[in-house]
């Protein structure tokens, strides 16, 4: 049952209609709600509350806590994607062991919305692998993969059967749902965690219970997401159905920053460890931009193959002008003065000028390590909102927009510490 776009279950939906409909995306794990979304109205709503004096907004996202609080976390962690209807973690489905090849309608099984898709289907956008990703890449079961990399623990470009199936001399694929057991802090998850530590923080540190769940959080992420790879580059991999894929996303460098914003509320002998985490972390995301010929970070990059910090699949190479390593950055910078924070900073601004500015503003590019710009043609409302804005920051002094004063939500819009004695005033006053 739905209310205003809320299940009775409490989670919220992410699309709600002027008629008062509501729905999730089709493409999430059966439709189910999202950690980043329904995850990241806490600052908001509870500002909103403040300003209003109406406790509707907090009580409505205190009841997501509570709806989290009472779900097991596989090996402690958030799961991407939960069922508002049934309030559990998104359910798995198999969509391709029954597979008929005969005849002119070959049926490769069921998408996340839980309708059914022949082939000539689009499912472009959809986290559809067999042990491999292929998120992004428009996949036509009948169409060319011949460029993806596609696999059930093998390369299936170089055999005749694949999941069972018999696909000699077609470029056919199926693969599992497996993302109702997908965990990443990168998309789809990013900033659930982030939103955790900040509410603690706009709370003047008085949210002990956004505070316990962060650093449980964290505690699980470095435990079984935090790897460093032989040349000693430490990266935050995803998980898929309780196995590691060794890729990190330009979205999960973000977290640099927010390792070492937390770490000042700690337990004092982990202080200094998340401070060190954070810039191991941004150390990595510096290097995904300095191993390209733009020196602009790719979507993503990997750590396999005897490869590291390098993008190697087509669909990966792409730069949308993105903050996230910038943010991480003004967080470092802001909290160490270590001046290569600024160093670093500056590579991206001469790069940024080099290699996307255009008559009419700023474009991403389609390919960062190719000699020649490839232009997308799109200036990002978060190239503004985000990406500028942290590069002001580190460049100006700290009494701007001080982090002991304001927090900045996931798009960095600034919102004030909400100090108890100006709570205890607005109180008398009332």
């Amino acid at each position: 049952m739905l209310e205003n776009g809320i299940h009775l279950t409490g989670v919220f939906l992410c699309l709600l209609f002027l008629s008062g409909i509501g729905r999730n995306w089709p493409w999430a794990s059966g439709g189910s709600s999202i950690l980043a979304e329904f995850g990241t109205l806490h600052l908001e709503f509870m500002h909103l509350s403040h300003l209003s004096g109406n406790p509707i907004f907090a009580e409505k996202v205190m009841n997501i806590r509570t709806v989290l609080n009472k779900l097991d976390k596989p090996e402690g962690l958030y799961p991407n994607y939960l069922n508002p209807s049934s309030g559990q973690w998104g359910q798995q489905v198999e969509v391709c062991y029954r597979i008929d090849v005969s005849g002119m309608e070959v049926y490769c099984g069921i998408d996340m919305s839980g309708v059914e898709v022949y082939c000539g289907g689009d499912v472009s956008g959809v986290e559809v692998y067999c042990g491999g990703d292929v998120s992004g890449v428009e996949v036509y079961c009948g169409g060319d993969v011949s460029d993806v990399e596609v696999y059930c623990g093998v390369d299936v470009s170089a055999v005749e059967v694949y999941c069972g199936i018999d696909v000699s001399g077609m470029e056919v694929y199926c693969g599992v749902d497996g993302s109702g057991d997908h965990v990443s802090v990168g998309g789809l998850g990013d900033s659930f965690y982030e939103y955790l530590l900040k509410a603690w923080l706009m709370s003047d540190k008085t949210d002990t219970e956004a505070k316990k769940m962060y650093f449980d959080a964290v505690q699980a992420i470095e435990t079984h997401l935090i790897r460093k790879s032989s040349g000693g580059l430490t990266y935050i991999a995803e998980w898929k159905g309780g196995l590691l894929e060794h890729k990190m996303g330009h979205l999960t460098c973000f977290a640099g920053g927010m390792f070492a914003l937390g770490a000042d509320g700690a337990p004092e002998a982990r202080a200094q460890h998340y401070l060190e985490l954070g810039a191991e972390i941004a150390r990595t995301c510096h290097e995904s931009y300095n191993r390209t010929y733009m020196k602009l970070g790719p979507e993503a990059f990997r750590f396999d193959g005897g490869v590291e910090a390098i993008a190697t699949r087509q669909n990966e190479k792409y730069y949308i002008l993105r903050p996230e390593v910038i943010e991480t950055y003004m967080y470092m910078w802001r909290l160490t003065h270590d001046p290569k924070y600024r160093t670093w900073a500056w590579e991206a601004v001469e790069a940024l000028e080099s290699h996307c500015r255009v008559n009419g503003g700023y474009s991403g590019l389609r390919d960062v390590y190719l000699a020649n710009e490839s232009y997308d043609d799109v200036q990002q409302s978060f190239f503004l909102a985000e990406t500028l804005k942290y590069l002001y920051l580190i460049f100006s002094d700290d009494d701007l927009l001080p982090l002991e004063h304001w927090i900045f939500n996931t798009e960095a819009h600034p919102f004030p510490v909400l100090r108890e004695e100006k709570k205890e005033i607005e109180v008398k006053e009332k």
